[in-house]
């Protein structure tokens, strides 16, 4: 009976620390908000971002509010570029 009740007991702890574990990601999102000089939004401005160790270039546009993302990002160090019609680089 004694063992019954441990292997239940070991059961029962094994399913709660089950419960406790997170799947981990070593990916992220890269967000902004762009805007002007006068800090007025700048929508479907085009942005690059551009891996520095791979030369891999990813684009998007930014929404009608100025945001943008890049989802499911890997790590790494990025230079972002914006262009938008009628700003000057």
């Amino acid at each position: 009976m004694k063992i019954i009740l441990r292997l239940v007991a070991f059961a029962f702890v094994i399913g709660l620390l089950s419960l406790h574990v997170n799947a981990q990601t070593s990916s992220a999102a890269i967000t902004g908000h762009v805007v002007d000089q006068s800090n007025a939004v700048v929508p479907n401005a085009e942005v690059k971002l551009v891996n520095q160790a791979t030369g891999v270039v990813l684009t998007t546009h930014t929404n009608f509010s100025g945001d943008f993302i890049f989802p499911n990002m890997q790590p790494g160090a990025f230079t972002a570029t914006v262009q938008a019609a009628g700003f000057k680089m």
